[in-house]
């Protein structure tokens, strides 16, 4: 009897070892059995003509349901509401909504500003379309799609009004704002490059075990973006995560070198990336237009007012034949910034000439000679002349 029940404890073990261990596997779910969330429009809208006199009322008004996953105490799931033009295949798409959120609505001014500052012309049938995706982890795998609305718009003319883009910041302790939230540093949003790319230069301390990331808002965790197992001290992907309840990405490591940097952040949909570019720290003036002509061992040194940024007050001369340029280091023709051929004496987009590459045009003479205040701006790949 007694070896009876010492076997019974033996199977009885085995069992509660067995159900321990299968209650511990991973679960996985069959992504076939997903139920997509499906996409209504409160009218039914499928034309739709904006009127400036009806520019307080709604203009369309989306709802969605919940996606149904196969698969129990999962995180809750993120969704995003989209339009593009019809066959465009969401590959430029403009983000109304994100977020832990199930419907969304816009008035008539909203969507025709939205429209106009988009470039999108006035006047002019506009057929687009609209979808929601969800997703758990930010990645191409988890997106769930919803079905498509088609809805024609006409939007009316108006003078667009430029809204100002909020920044993004940039924290962590390889930056002046270490890892205080509510210190980060902001980025400034540029319109001349493609959408959603933000830009900043600032001094980075260098060295292992310094990192970076870059938050929504200031105070808050959440959203913010840090990178993969890929991403190094010169790029990478950036890694999103939307809310508290998504774990945090990976630091960025900074550069080996302290130094100053130029750091372009782009959060688009479809692209989501980062760059960290070495900045001069000192900058030259040289050219006919200036006192010292050519002569680049006589360059005039520029201030520095901050990283990325620096001034001069000079004399230019109206009679110069080529007019300016700017100089990284004295004596040396390169690295050397002129201007992009587009620039005019009083301002203008940079263009940069690296060691080994072409010549760059050079930052015509003002129409007057006189005094004259000349600002550059690495962030905003700037410069700048005031009569003074």
């Amino acid at each position: 009897m007694k070896k009876i029940f010492i076997s019974f404890l033996i199977v009885l073990g085995f069992g509660i070892f067995w159900a321990c261990e299968d209650e511990n596997t991973n679960p996985v779910f069959d992504t076939t059995k997903i139920v997509a969330p499906t996409l209504t429009e409160s009218n039914n809208t499928t034309d739709l003509v904006l009127l400036e006199e009806n520019e307080a009322n709604i203009a369309l008004s989306f709802t969605w349901d919940s996606t149904i996953y196969p698969l129990a105490n999962i995180e809750s799931a993120i969704y995003s509401l989209q339009m593009d033009s019809i066959g465009n295949n969401f590959n430029d798409p403009i983000e109304l909504a994100n977020g832990d959120v199930f419907n969304y609505t816009i008035t008539v001014a909203e969507l025709n500003d939205l429209l106009l500052g988009k470039k999108y012309q006035s006047d002019t049938i506009l057929p687009f379309e609209f979808r929601v995706y969800s997703y758990i982890v930010e990645s191409v795998q988890d997106k769930v799609y919803s079905n498509v609305l088609s809805i024609n718009i006409t939007a009316y003319s108006k003078e667009v009004i430029e809204v100002p883009v909020e920044p993004i910041y940039l924290l962590g302790n390889a930056s002046a704002a270490g890892w205080d939230n509510t210190a980060a540093l902001p980025l400034t949003f540029r319109k001349d490059l493609a959408d959603s790319t933000f830009t900043i230069v600032t001094s980075l301390d260098g060295g292992t075990g310094e990192y970076l990331k870059f938050i929504r808002y200031l105070g808050a965790w959440a959203p913010q973006w840090g990178t993969d197992a890929t991403g190094d001290s010169v790029s990478g992907n950036l890694v999103y995560r939307p809310t508290e309840a998504v774990p945090d990405p990976a630091a960025i490591p900074a550069p080996s070198v302290a130094g100053d940097y130029l750091i372009t952040v782009n959060i688009a949909e479809t692209v989501n990336t980062y760059e960290i570019t070495k900045v001069a720290e000192t900058l030259h003036l040289i050219g006919d237009a200036t006192s010292v002509d050519w002569d680049n061992t006589q360059a005039i040194p520029m201030t520095k007012d901050a990283p990325g940024k620096f001034s001069i007050v000079t004399t230019l001369e109206s009679t110069a034949t080529e007019g300016f340029k700017f100089l990284v280091n004295q004596g040396a023709w390169e690295p050397m910034y002129g201007q992009d051929g587009n620039g005019t004496w009083e301002a203008g987009s940079l263009k940069y000439r690296p060691l080994g590459a072409a010549d760059v045009p050079s930052i015509p003479p003002p129409p007057t000679t006189g005094s004259y205040l000349i600002e550059v701006d690495f962030a905003n790949n700037t410069y700048k002349l005031t009569l003074q």
